[in-house]
């Protein structure tokens, strides 16, 4: 248990951040900086509430100031991460989906280090969603509520295995969810991702996993000059074309397309159905 002092009171939450460290295997490098005490209480409280988060994060920024690596941001989130704990007890969602959804954490820790070298923290613009009870992990894919738009945004987070039928029991189990927590937001599900790229259908086989999934959503517009598919494809966004690696059948029949003068960029479309 932890206790944290909001005008003059005291607050006790059932986790603290040295349990969430351990529950979401935070890397060991990363605990030392790990801190309950850089930035007020009431700060981390508004990164936990969607209506205050884009804010809270603005805010914390710019507290923070100069901060290497990301790592003072780090410590801050996971802090916030534990009064969203509470709310998901409030709301009665089991522990696990709350880990399950906090371990973005480790995974952008751990993307982070594959990219650079060096553990670190860069994404802190994305997460005060996992944070505002906004965006949960359900199965192999995230859903993000988005009550201004009345949709859901799918996110399929890096290593996921999105065959049709893990992506099919993802969908289940999210409805499912749905329905018992927030059945007021039964919105359609849209998605926007290089994975919807038209491109792809020249790069990949009809039967890999990635076309599949494609071909699941009514396309709506593509944009080719968009570039964060570098990240997910070849771990970094700045780096130039002829540099780029061939591990991967992907990476290399990708790479020649894009030499050759080819776009990739990211797609949007509306979810039909996985089947």
């Amino acid at each position: 248990m932890v206790r944290y002092k909001h005008k003059s009171i005291w607050v006790d939450y059932e986790m603290n951040v040295t349990d969430l460290c351990e529950k979401i295997n935070v890397p060991q490098e990363m605990l030392q900086y790990i801190s309950e005490k850089l930035v007020p209480w009431g700060v981390l409280q508004s990164l936990t509430d969607i209506s205050t988060a884009l804010d809270g994060y603005r805010q914390l920024k710019d507290l923070l100031g100069n901060d290497n690596n990301g790592l003072k941001m780090f410590a801050c989130m996971l802090n916030a991460a534990v009064i969203t704990y509470e709310k998901y007890r409030r709301y009665g969602i089991d522990e696990k989906m709350f880990i399950d959804t906090m371990y973005c954490f480790t995974r952008f820790a751990k993307e982070h280090y594959a990219s650079y070298g060096v553990y670190g923290f860069d994404r802190g613009w994305w997460t005060y969603r996992q944070l505002s009870c906004a965006l949960f992990k359900i199965g192999e894919l995230e859903y993000e509520y988005r009550d201004d738009e009345k949709v859901v945004h799918l996110h399929i987070p890096s290593g996921a295995n999105i065959s049709i039928e893990n992506c099919k029991k993802s969908l289940d189990e999210f409805n499912a969810f749905t329905v018992k927590h927030f059945p007021e937001k039964q919105y359609h599900i849209v998605c926007n991702s290089w994975l919807l790229s038209p491109a792809l259908d020249e790069l990949l086989p009809q039967h890999s996993n990635i076309i599949k999934f494609k071909n699941c959503f009514d396309i709506s517009s593509w944009n080719k000059t968009e570039k964060e598919f570098l990240q997910w494809v070849y771990g970094k966004t700045d780096i130039e074309y002829d540099k780029l690696p061939e591990n991967t059948s992907l990476q290399k029949n990708m790479k020649k397309h894009l030499i050759s003068g080819g776009f990739v960029g990211s797609a949007s479309g509306r979810l039909i159905d996985f089947v």
